[in-house]
């Protein structure tokens, strides 16, 4: 879990702002990285009401958002 609930609570916030729904492309690896940062996307696009949505590509040796 990367988010405690301050940040959870703050982020909601934040998302209420959002007037269009975004889509977030990762290209990810295999790699500890790309899986914490698909983690931290994912907290992140559970507290936005639906507003974010995440499209994922796997790659063999990096990642990019």
């Amino acid at each position: 879990m990367f988010l405690d609930e301050n940040l959870k609570n703050q982020l909601k916030e934040y998302l209420k702002l959002i007037e269009n729904d975004l889509l977030i492309s990762l290209s990810l690896d295999s790699g500890e990285k790309s899986k914490d940062l698909k983690e931290f996307l994912e907290e992140v696009i559970g507290e936005s009401d639906g507003k974010i949505s995440l499209v994922e590509k796997k790659t063999s040796n990096h990642s990019i958002i």
